[in-house]
């Protein structure tokens, strides 16, 4: 078994610092695209023209990344050929201890599958109290600290649920060499007479270069699955935290194995999920929640859902639009 070692203690070389400044300088290269926009209306107003000129320039090339994948319309409505999957996506955040916003959201939306990230043994009770045992089908762990998970499902789940895949030998990584002690679990539905795998995630928050290490450990362990699952001809979803935005390497990383992102092509505007407290909410954020599926599914809607938590929530619909006889279910 091949055994990939992440450090998460020691010193920090240059280059892993480098690649941290480059991370961070990626996810808010928006931000600074309008800091370097506004300096160039000031210099403007200064009579500064070349000045003004160059840093309009500068701002808008920060800019564009993000302005290329901006949603507008959302996405075609399915055919009545195609089948859908409704997912509810959403961290709940550890601190809070009375998700009602979220079992609210549940019984308006009522989606097929909810995947929830940073749950705990609080959650899950206040959510059964509230909405009762209509998701009869669930997989969770749930923990005192940030990295608990759960999938609830109202369609049954063709095998039996896999928490934290990483520990499985033939994909080929030991994923407590990462020493975070955080689950991602893994279901399979039917959703139109097929098979369809749902992983949740929740990758590392990069709050230091050794955590952002962790972090592309993960999204490689997640990329090279995708892979195996595209070359099979499965149909399959990642969704949840990614604590990343899409002009980062990790989901850079991601992208290239063959997915496709949800917001891109069914939503509207930026679709910004953090941070979303009091504090902040009038602020530009940024889009670290995200909904990846394989090419033989498309979305046809995505929606950004606020609630109690620093994260907006990912309410997404999502059509499968090839046939393949291998993965059908019996």
């Amino acid at each position: 078994m091949h055994v990939i070692h992440v450090p998460l203690t020691g010193t920090t070389s240059s280059q892993d610092t480098l690649a941290y400044l480059v991370f961070m300088l990626r996810t808010f290269e928006f931000h600074i695209g309008i800091a370097v926009l506004c300096g160039s209306l000031f210099a403007l107003l200064c009579r500064f023209k070349w000045i003004a000129a160059s840093a309009a320039i500068i701002g808008a090339l920060y800019m564009t990344p993000e302005a290329t994948r901006l949603g507008f319309n959302g996405g075609d409505a399915p055919t009545e050929s195609e089948a859908t999957i409704s997912i509810l996506s959403a961290n709940v955040y550890v601190a809070s201890t009375e998700p009602g916003w979220l079992a609210a959201h549940i019984q308006r939306e009522e989606p097929d599958v909810v995947l929830i990230q940073e749950f705990t043994p609080e959650h899950r009770d206040a959510l059964e109290r509230a909405i009762g045992t209509g998701y009869a089908f669930r997989a969770e762990r749930g923990k005192g600290g940030p990295f608990g998970q759960a999938i609830w499902s109202k369609l049954p789940f063709l095998v039996d649920p896999v928490i934290d895949p990483h520990h499985d030998p033939e994909q080929g990584m030991d994923r407590t060499v990462l020493d975070s002690g955080d689950p991602m679990i893994r279901v399979v539905v039917s959703v139109g007479g097929r098979r369809v795998t749902i992983q949740n995630v929740h990758l590392f928050p990069p709050t230091s270069p050794e955590t952002l290490k962790a972090q592309r450990a993960e999204a490689d362990w997640l990329s090279r699955w995708s892979r195996s699952m595209r070359d099979r001809g499965e149909p399959f979803i990642i969704a949840g935290d990614f604590n990343s935005t899409l002009s980062s390497e990790t989901m850079q990383s991601l992208l290239a194995s063959g997915l496709h992102e949800a917001q891109s092509q069914a939503g509207a505007g930026r679709g910004t999920t953090w941070p979303y407290t009091p504090r902040f909410r009038w602020a530009p954020g940024i889009k670290i929640d995200h909904v990846l599926m394989s090419p033989d599914l498309r979305a046809t809607e995505c929606r950004q859902i606020q609630g109690a938590s620093d994260h907006r929530a990912n309410m997404v619909r999502l059509a499968i639009t090839a046939r393949n006889a291998a993965f059908k279910v019996n």
